[in-house]
């Protein structure tokens, strides 16, 4: 198998998942592809490092090159790590497969609109999800029992531009923006996994304590039933492919999870999920391939991330 990830950066952590999981792949080849050759996770031995365009360069130019690797390298699995490939990566799941390639990502209706804050809340809705409730403008926003709401960017990601208002204006609400009831309670986090027909495999849950512009710094891996109940109902309805990261605010009063965010892809916190002994690279990889991945999952442990300098 040869194994193409794109968009890597800095996820160092992600490279050496992938060169662990190497070894017990017979003739694995692992190829990392970034726009900027100095990144610090294409200096990991064990890999062969590729530049890319940047997606923002063109989307045909972009395509083009990736389906050149593709055929170059035999490529059999692609997964890309960043938002920004999954749109045109998804447009284009028919055609890369003809050459051979499966891809790691979920069909681009799905992606829209869990990349969209709005379509996602829509979403949620839809699938009787729970989700901070939504105003539309000022009125809306002043006949509601809230005390406090969040302003976000439509389209944003980490946190940016993230703003917990108590007194709205008129000028909040932009379009760029979303305004959104504040649930206080716990911060969570879901890593759900699908196979490469959309059917759930696994999930794991975590307890967020410590946040680093927007993502995840220190978690506790747990365990819940009705958290369990709510992975594997996100995977009937939405049928994703691969990996799903999804935020989750508990509200402990009411005993209520609400879903914040989505990302239909491995994201900031699946290294807590991995460590733990939930290593979906491999349960995802082996599926495909037909075989049994076996495993050994810690509850209740407590990780961290770091720092490293190549």
């Amino acid at each position: 198998m040869r194994i193409l990830v794109t968009n890597i950066g800095r996820r160092i952590y992600f490279a050496k998942f992938l060169i662990d999981l190497k070894k017990k792949i017979k003739n694995c080849k692992i190829y990392l592809a970034d726009d900027n050759l100095s990144i610090s996770a294409l200096k990991i031995k064990g890999v062969i490092s590729l530049k890319i365009p940047k997606v923002k360069d063109g989307n045909k130019i972009y395509l083009r090159e990736v389906k050149k690797i593709i055929k170059n390298k035999k490529i059999s699995l692609l997964i890309p790590c960043t938002n920004y490939d999954l749109n045109i990566l998804s447009l284009n799941i028919k055609k890369i497969e003809k050459i051979g390639c499966h891809l790691m990502v979920s069909r681009n209706d799905l992606i829209k609109k869990c990349l969209d804050k709005k379509k996602l809340y829509d979403m949620s809705i839809k699938y009787n999800f729970y989700s901070p409730k939504f105003f539309k403008n000022l009125n809306e926003a002043k006949k509601s029992k809230s005390k406090f709401f969040i302003k976000k960017l439509r389209k944003g990601h980490s946190s940016i531009d993230q703003e917990i208002i108590k007194k709205l204006k008129k000028k909040d609400f932009e379009k760029k923006y979303i305004i959104q009831e504040y649930i206080d309670g716990d911060e969570l986090h879901l890593d759900i996994l699908n196979d490469h027909n959309g059917k759930f495999i696994s999930h794991c849950l975590k307890k967020k304590i410590s946040m680093r512009f927007g993502e995840t710094d220190i978690a506790k891996v747990t365990h819940d039933v009705k958290l369990k109940k709510l992975s594997k109902n996100l995977s009937k309805n939405l049928k994703h492919i691969g990996n799903l990261d999804c935020d989750i605010i508990y509200d402990k009063t009411k005993k209520i999870p609400y879903i914040i965010d989505i990302n239909p892809r491995f994201g900031g916190g699946y290294p807590f999920t991995h460590l733990s002994g939930n290593n979906f690279l491999g349960k995802y990889i082996f599926n495909f391939m037909g075989k049994k991945f076996k495993e050994k999952k810690k509850y209740n442990k407590i990780f961290s991330k770091g720092i490293s300098i190549i």
